[in-house]
Order: structure tokens, then sequence, then C-alpha cells
């Protein structure tokens, strides 16, 4: 059995990116997945290019940050995303809208340079019964395994586990 640990919220801030390399040079972190469109994307990717052995993967945005297509869908007239608490109540997903906004952040990220290992998502937006489905077409269309693809909260055979118990304990997005 091998256990990888992954460190989401790449390019999120500066400080998020510098624990992240940090973890992996002390041999902790394998891979960890990029937030494309965050104020901290081109210092995520100058570390990692500096880091070669580090796997990057991305780490999908449906509850964070502007959707790189705008679609109104995605944002419920906002120009933000909605909120994670506001994504597990919507029941109306189109599905071309959801592709099409992965695949952009996919494409975003495939043209700063760096392979594709891997796709996960934020907050576990990805696990929504209606969002699952249209990722997992984009990780098939990528050829790249997804982190995660159970459907959230229901019993399933994937070995995956997720904590968040030290959350907010210390941990600034600064370091």
């Amino acid at each position: 059995m091998k256990v990888i640990f992954n460190a989401d919220d790449f390019g999120l801030t500066p400080g998020v990116n510098k624990g992240i390399i940090k973890a992996h040079q002390q041999g902790v972190v394998q891979s960890t997945t990029m937030m494309v469109g965050m104020d901290a994307e081109r210092h995520a990717i100058e570390l990692a290019k500096q880091n070669p052995n580090l796997n990057v993967g991305v780490h999908l945005r449906f509850t964070t940050g502007i959707p790189l297509t705008g679609h109104p869908n995605l944002t419920r007239g906002q120009t933000q995303f909605v909120s994670y608490d506001e994504l597990w109540k919507i029941q109306d997903f189109e599905e071309e809208v959801v592709y099409q906004e992965a695949v952009a952040q996919v494409e975003a990220f495939l043209k700063l340079g760096l392979p594709l290992s891997h796709l996960d998502s934020h907050h576990h937006a990805h696990t929504h019964p209606l969002l699952l489905p249209v990722i997992r077409k984009v990780a098939q269309k990528y050829k790249v395994p997804l982190r995660g693809s159970g459907l959230c909260h229901i019993e399933n055979s994937v070995k995956y586990y997720f904590t968040a118990e030290f959350y907010d304990q210390g941990v600034s997005l600064e370091g």
C-alpha cells in the first residue's frame, strides 16, 4: 500500500505556497493541487518549477474565487463562485457549464508549463452528486486520477480519508 500526502490550496497565498514547499522538502508532502486563477498562482508555479519532484494537480474551484468562464449558473448572479454551504443546496447545475469551467481551469494550468498529475477540488465540491459525474469525465479527458472520487457522505469502496481536525488552529494563510 502506498500513502500519499497531498497538500491542497497551492496558489492561494504565498504563505500557503511556502508551507507546502517546506512540507515537500522535508519529505512529508509528495503532491499538491493548484488553485488556478488565484492571487499567488505565479508564485506557486515558480516554486513548483524549483521542486521538480513535487507532483502538481489541479484543485478545481467551485466555491472560491471567480470562474474562468464567467458563467452566471456558477455564481448565482454574483461575480464569485457560491459559498460551500450554498453549493450543497444547488440542485440544478448545468452539466455542460460545469464541464466547461473545469476544462478551462485545467487548460489554464497546462498553459503554466507543469505536467498535470491529478484532479481534486476545493472543499471537495466535486463530490457533490451533480458535479461528480462531470468531473469524472474531465479526469478521463486528461487521463489523470481524480482524488476522492466517491460521493460525499455516502459509503463507497474508495480507501480515502480526509481530516480537517487541525483546521484554523494556530495556522494562518501566511504562515
